[in-house]
């Protein structure tokens, strides 16, 4: 970790010494140097590396989807239109070196129609699968699941999957396992024109689905899964949304499959306050295979309630259900809390938009312990208490002293600018004192005795007990 340290004169008083740590200038080193160090800590971050731009053959609309990583290697996917066959996938392969693609990929479906990706995943032997949308041959859009090897952009297979209603069928979500085997969820179009949650289970072998998993909520409605993730003994996870009828109208669905059976081994529902429109959005389960759930509950057009849902892998009853009510500017059809990451201590991290501020839609960050879930999120509680005292400011010390161990000296000032505007620099005019007093050296000898020790001659008396 970089901790960025600014240095700054005070244009009120001058310190008789430099006293290491006194940021702020007042002589003295205090609690309010320790808040200089926490928003320079927390406001500093390392510039980019480098930067690259993919423009399609056409120069013409190019959007990405969604990224993956394999080892140093980075995975982009995306749509890129073409005049000839509107939206295709694209993904390109780079290299950590080279800001050249190591290579292109484009697949176009055979209606030659939209094709759009929307996740990409990358299984341990390297190989990259990428899932999305496809238009068919006369089947509207279709699941296609196209897999590549890391040394060639050319398709080692294409998995396509076609509804029983030949309609809408749209992967949103991939998972893989430690066996390599691929989980896709979306939604299909089912007999009726109602849309059901959507799992196939692929091996790395075959195009061909192990099983198929269809969702039909209680209410026989619109049923869309958004997300996917696979816990340590391979049990698939999906988060979406379902129809569970009135009052309560659209939930959190997330349903668990074994690995073995497209049958679910649990489901859970969650009803935001006052029956409001909710949707999963996100999924990610922990070193414990414990299952996170964030998402949004929309009351109204203006009004968010962001809810993150702890889970057990063994039941659907919540573990904790954290929420922050916040305030959007623009309908809810725009705004969602899509995004949560899970770090290598287990801290959730969850994004959401917010316009309380006043300043329209703002990025919030939210940090979840995975034991306790605070009832408001709050800047500077470093030691997830759900309170800001002595304790955070003894985590920012100790990670201002773990940095202290630099070998590199401080910037120096900005002889423009010294110590911020408004503030002028105090430079003494005093000359350093020098002593004109010359040291004394004594010319006395030193006094040696001629006096001889005098040793008596006398005997002791003997003891006479009559004197007694």
């Amino acid at each position: 970790m970089s901790l960025l340290l600014t240095f700054g004169y005070t244009a009120h008083a001058a310190c008789e010494y430099d006293i290491p740590g006194d940021f702020n200038g007042d002589c003295v080193v205090d609690y309010k140097d320790l808040v200089i160090i926490a928003i320079d800590w927390l406001e500093s971050a390392d510039s980019h590396e480098w930067s690259v731009r993919y423009d399609g053959p056409q120069s013409n609309t190019d959007q990405p989807k969604s990224i993956a990583v394999d080892g140093s290697d980075v995975y982009v996917t995306g749509a890129s239109y073409s005049n000839d066959t509107n939206y295709d996938y694209t993904t390109i392969k780079y290299s950590p070196d080279n800001k050249q693609p190591v290579w292109v990929a484009v697949y176009d479906g055979p209606g030659s129609g939209k094709d759009e990706p929307y996740d990409i995943v990358v299984d341990g032997n390297s190989s990259i699968y990428v899932a999305g949308q496809s238009t068919g041959d006369g089947t509207s859009s279709d699941y296609a699941v196209v897999k590549y090897h890391q040394d060639s952009n050319i398709p080692v297979w294409v998995a396509r999957y076609d509804g029983p209603a030949h309609s809408n069928d749209i992967a949103y979500a991939a998972a893989i396992d430690s066996k390599g085997n691929i989980y896709v969820t979306g939604h299909s179009v089912g007999i009726g024109d109602n849309v059901d949650c959507l799992t196939i289970k692929y091996s790395p072998d075959s195009n061909q689905p192990v099983w198929v998993a269809i969702y039909n909520g209680q209410a026989d409605g619109n049923d869309i899964a958004y997300d996917a993730a696979v816990d340590s003994v391979g049990n698939i996870y999906v988060t979406g949304r379902t129809d569970s009828g009135p009052p309560s109208g659209h939930d959190y669905a997330t349903v668990k499959y074994s690995t073995d059976s497209n049958k679910p081994v649990w489901v859970a529902a969650y009803s935001g306050q006052d029956y409001s429109d909710d949707t999963g959005w996100d999924i990610e389960i922990d070193d414990n295979d414990n299952i996170y759930v964030t998402g949004d509950s929309f009351a109204s057009e203006t009004s968010a309630d962001y809810v993150t849902i702890k889970y057990g892998s063994e039941a659907n009853e919540p573990l904790w259900i954290a929420h922050y009510t916040t305030v959007v500017e623009i309908g809810f059809d725009t705004y969602q809390g899509r995004a949560m990451v899970i770090d290598n201590n287990n801290k959730i991290y969850v994004t959401v938009s917010d316009a309380s501020s006043g300043t329209l839609n703002d990025f919030v960050t939210l940090r979840y312990s995975p034991s306790l879930a605070c009832t408001a999120n709050l800047d500077g509680d470093l030691d997830d208490n759900c309170r800001i005292d002595f304790a955070d400011y003894a985590v920012l010390a100790g990670n201002w002293l773990e940095d202290s161990t630099s070998t590199e000296p401080p910037p120096e000032p900005d002889p423009n600018e010294p110590g911020g505007p408004g503030r002028t620099p105090y430079v003494s005019t005093r000359k350093p004192h020098v002593s004109t007093i010359k040291p004394h050296i004594s010319e006395r000898k030193p006094h040696v005795s001629t006096i001889k020790p005098h040793v008596s001659t006398r005997k002791p008396n003997a003891f006479d007990p009559n004197e007694l």
